[in-house]
């Protein structure tokens, strides 16, 4: 019998994924140019904890940026895999319930193990504000 974890209080959350077909970059540069193209979006359950220390500013180091956690979500594997999607680095968070936000996926780590798989997956998430000078 296969077990199923279940979230608790699940938000539904919509996602905005970055499209690296069409998007057009630069690769002396390493980035893209003009604006990067989009998925369209998708929305999914997520059970979300928002950190405590969210009025930090990321701090300028010279290993680079040392991004700011707003939070992070826990998803299901199940219905990533039914929505046929996977989080990456840079995908955008465009919605939580109604709240229009603009997060943006920092890492995706395992979250939890069952029955010989991993069940969940933990979505780190930030903002970009003060990384940009």
């Amino acid at each position: 019998m296969a077990i199923s974890p279940r979230l608790l209080n699940p938000t539904k959350v919509t996602f905005a994924q970055k499209n690296t077909a069409t998007t057009q970059y630069d690769h002396l540069r390493r980035t893209p140019i003009n604006i990067v193209a989009k998925d369209s979006q998708f929305q999914i359950d997520a059970q979300i904890k928002w950190s405590l220390s969210s009025d930090l500013l990321p701090v300028q180091t010279q290993a680079g940026t040392d991004e700011v956690e707003k939070g992070y979500m826990i998803l299901r594997t199940k219905d990533l895999t039914a929505l046929n999607k996977e989080i990456k680095r840079g995908d955008r968070v465009v919605k939580i319930e109604e709240k229009t936000v603009l997060f943006y996926v920092l890492r995706v780590e395992y979250a939890s193990h069952y029955s010989g798989d991993f069940k969940l997956w933990k979505v780190i998430f930030g903002d970009r504000e003060g990384q940009d000078g």
